[in-house]
């Protein structure tokens, strides 16, 4: 059994890095070339993310929180010439129930016939595809790091095709018929008194320096979000996680107080390639940009991650955006003391 009950969640900033997307430096040769090479179109690097897989992941996030990254199952061991991402040490696994993952997704419990409150309905079948799809779809996830050869700078870069998540998952004592009915639909069934369980081993970006380079943020951050803004689209999700992380890179390259920064600045051009809104990008729909970003910028500042927002105008891509952080929020999430240290 898993107690999720930390306020606050650790996550790797490796892993934050791949939710955001990056301006193109030229054309899409490389995704056309990777595409060939393993016979599967891949339209982006790193992950693009829908609204419930942004839950679904930081509910497995919650649980590894819950035991600091540690896991409650044996782990496996990796050296660095065993994986794509040159990572070595201990990748954790986790046991919990079914119930336990959606409590930590933030799905609803109602009181059925049998007048006890269980989890059901559409919300659960939601949250349970979302952590399907974080096991099954794969996703060109590229890490880089730099470092000094000979006093210059290098970059050592890796890259894998796989999915985020290794499932397991296992049911006993089941009917013929019930087994049957897991083939057709192993995706949404919720015969829940017989399911024993998932074993998950997140990917080793998930991990990588999770006690060195990470940022922290609410645990119900996206549960905040889904419940006061129900309509709220992925580009406010990826909006959110890059105001927290992008304050927390500049609060750790502060050496001299460590104090969180007053502002952030982006251009307009880049912050819409970093949201992925590649879509209205390429159509030139530049004021369908600026009102989903208007709408991100609405919700944090209604969300109180935000005091105000300036636009310094210029051209229609040439606007620069300035955030202005509350700080008192900020501080909240760092003197939280919830979280195992």
């Amino acid at each position: 059994m898993v107690k999720s009950e930390n306020q606050i969640i650790k996550s790797s900033l490796h892993l934050e890095n791949q939710k955001f997307g990056r301006k193109p430096q030229s054309s899409n040769k490389q995704l056309e070339l990777f595409s060939t090479n393993i016979g599967s179109k891949v339209e982006v690097i790193g992950l693009d993310l829908q609204p419930s897989h942004y839950h679904a992941l930081a509910a497995i996030q919650k649980l590894l929180s819950a035991t600091n990254y540690r896991g409650n199952a044996e782990g496996s061991y990796l050296s660095r010439e065993t994986n794509t991402f040159k990572f070595e040490g201990v990748i954790p696994r986790i046991k919990f129930s079914k119930s336990e993952y959606l409590d930590a997704y933030g799905v609803k419990k109602y009181k059925t016939a049998r007048n006890k409150n269980e989890f059901g309905g559409k919300e659960a079948l939601t949250a349970l595809e979302a952590l399907y799809h974080l096991g099954n779809k794969p996703y060109l996830i590229v890490a880089t790091r730099k470092r000094w050869n000979k006093g210059e700078e290098v970059v050592d870069r890796y890259q894998t095709f796989s999915p985020i998540l290794r499932i397991c998952e296992g049911w006993e004592g089941l009917t013929p018929k019930e087994n049957k009915a897991l083939d057709e639909e192993p995706f949404y069934s919720l015969v829940s008194t017989k399911h024993k369980g998932f074993i998950i081993e997140p990917c080793p970006i998930i991990v990588d320096q999770i006690d060195s380079y990470f940022m922290l943020k609410p645990a119900n951050m996206y549960q905040e979000i889904k419940l006061r803004f129900p309509n709220a689209s992925k580009f406010t999700y990826t909006f959110l996680d890059w105001i927290v992380s992008t304050a927390t890179r500049k609060k750790m390259n502060n050496n001299v107080t460590k104090a969180w920064p007053e502002k952030l600045e982006i251009g307009f051009e880049n912050l819409s390639y970093t949201l992925r809104m590649n879509r209205y990008i390429n159509s030139r729909n530049w004021k369908k940009i600026e009102t989903a970003i208007n709408r991100c910028i609405e919700i944090a500042i209604e969300l109180k991650w935000l005091t105000k927002h300036e636009r310094i105008q210029g051209t229609t891509i040439s606007k620069k955006e300035v955030f202005y952080l509350n700080k008192l929020k900020f501080n909240q999430i760092s003197t939280n003391k919830n979280l195992i240290s």
